[in-house]
């Protein structure tokens, strides 16, 4: 077992996957673009989180048992995915946005089902988060993107609005 205790002992890991697999109405209410719509009330609270905490943290449900902490990325760890990303030697599109995807999640992802992975350092985290199953880290990666689009879309109403 990789150190995450994820799998209940009564169901499978097939049951598990299947249970994070995305359900027929968006955990979030949508734009006509398909975009994710937040209330200006919610957008606030984030853009406030950021101007006076310098970070916004969220609980999101991956599925009905699964519950992760994400923090947004701060500038410094913004260039440390950067320099990570310059120094793994890569020249393919896609694995440059897989790493960059798995990096973003190593410095956001705080606390899985429970456990506090604040204090982890960024490599310790990163493995941890590599003995997942490939379809649980890309179920997160999703879910991160959903956060990252809200936490932008916070910003720019923060910057319209005060």
């Amino acid at each position: 077992m990789s150190g995450f205790d994820w799998v209940d002992d009564e169901k499978t890991a097939e049951e598990d996957i299947k249970a994070m697999e995305p359900s027929a109405e968006p955990s979030v209410p949508q734009l006509e673009t398909g975009l994710p719509k937040w209330t200006d009330e919610q957008l606030e609270e984030v853009f406030d989180a950021l101007m006076f905490e310098g970070s916004y943290n969220e609980e999101v449900s991956v599925n009905r048992k699964l519950k992760v902490i994400f923090r947004s990325r701060s500038g410094e760890q913004a260039r440390d995915v950067m320099m990570r990303l310059d120094n793994a030697k890569i020249n393919m599109g896609l694995t440059v946005e897989g790493l960059r995807s798995l990096f973003n999640l190593a410095h956001s992802l705080v606390v899985f089902n429970g456990n506090d992975l604040s204090k982890m350092k960024i490599d310790a985290r990163l493995k941890r988060i590599e003995e997942l199953p490939s379809a649980v880290i890309g179920t997160l990666i999703a879910k991160l993107v959903e956060f990252d689009i809200k936490v932008e879309q916070a910003v720019r109403h923060g910057e319209e609005n005060f």
